[in-house]
């Protein structure tokens, strides 16, 4: 078996060959891990394969669906943390004070989310709105398709 190496910053273009991860028509580039979680990920899902689990990348259970719901997590409590140091802090009152499960459609597949609160119930999340079920991302996808019918 051999394996391929790709340099840092560089992924595979569908057309052929390969393209740096930020884009040259001005659009944003995108999340770039750091190798050594790349490298810990790639190890899980050999681990995975080599023990005769099947190897799911996207739904429930996927290695990406996985992954984006520990970054949503990790970004609702940064958000939560952010809103409670622009109120003041503890001196006005106003503190953390449990979760709520919420289950988020996703482009990937239905992510499970603890969307954090606050006390006196101020904090509205931007990663996870109130009331929503699905992703903007997937929000556009339904909407193209939609528009694709017409």
């Amino acid at each position: 078996m051999t394996t391929v190496e790709i340099p840092a910053g560089e992924v595979e273009d569908p057309a052929g060959g390969f393209s740096p991860t930020a884009p040259d028509r001005g659009e944003a580039p995108g999340l770039v891990l750091p190798e050594e979680v790349v490298a810990s990920l790639a190890g899980q899902l050999a681990e995975r394969a080599g023990s005769g689990e099947p190897v799911v990348l996207t739904g429930p259970g996927g290695l990406l669906t996985g992954v984006i719901g520990q970054v949503l997590q990790a970004g609702l409590a940064a958000e939560l943390g952010a809103h409670l140091e622009d109120a003041g802090g503890n001196a006005g009152g106003n503190r953390r004070n449990g979760s709520s499960a919420k289950t988020l459609s996703t482009e990937v597949g239905p992510v499970r989310l603890a969307v954090p609160r606050d006390r006196d119930g101020s904090f509205v999340p931007a990663l996870a709105p109130k009331q929503a079920t699905r992703s903007d991302g997937l929000n556009a996808v339904i909407i193209s398709l939609y528009a694709s019918l017409s």
